[in-house]
């Protein structure tokens, strides 16, 4: 009796990377009487290593990019309440000035007091204050309606608000406003005229 060369009942798959000899004791070279080689498709060690290092770099570099993400956010809040502080800073600055004017009174009465052309001034002023304070190196506090002052029942934050006012000329005032914050700092100026 003859044993002819047969294909092998199990089927390999081609899945892996690399064929790899395999030797299967069912099927014999009749010549020879030795086991034949089939390939078989399987994964080597240095593929497996190869694969799970770009996934490991792959998962490190997506950790990076969303902490740096988290902490940028954090930074980028506070620069927005910085920038939203020192234009309220204008804004009250200007409140005054237009004030002065539906009151009929001096256009720089309260800001520019007894200041000579080329000086400066600094102050700090809240929402709700008819007027500038003389400079006090303090930090704004955030009340329980979300309003920043100076108010100490309120809540601390770490913002801090000058209020620079330089009389340029007769007509024209120059307001600069500048908030601190540990991350960020923002100054922004404005300038004020006598144009009514």
């Amino acid at each position: 009796m003859k044993i002819k060369n047969q294909k092998s009942k199990v089927k390999s798959q081609n899945y892996g990377f690399t064929p790899t000899p395999v030797k299967h004791k069912a099927l014999l070279n009749c010549r020879q009487r030795r086991p034949v080689l089939d390939m078989v498709w399987g994964f080597s060690l240095l593929e497996i290593i190869i694969a799970v290092f770009v996934v490991i770099v792959g998962l490190l570099g997506t950790y990076g990019v969303f902490s740096r993400m988290i902490s940028q956010t954090s930074s980028i809040s506070s620069r927005l309440t910085a920038i939203y502080l020192a234009q309220e800073g204008i804004e009250l600055v200007r409140n005054i000035r237009d004030g002065n004017w539906i009151e009929g009174e001096n256009w720089d009465s309260g800001l520019a007091d007894g200041l000579a052309i080329g000086e400066s001034k600094d102050y700090i002023i809240d929402y709700d204050d008819p007027g500038l304070s003389d400079f006090e190196d303090k930090f704004l506090n955030l009340d329980a309606n979300g309003f920043y002052s100076y108010n100490p029942s309120a809540g601390t934050t770490k913002f801090k608000r000058k209020i620079t006012i330089t009389k340029i000329g007769v007509d024209e005032l120059k307001v600069s406003v500048m908030v601190d914050h540990p991350d960020t700092s923002v100054v922004v100026q404005e300038h004020l005229y006598n144009w009514k």
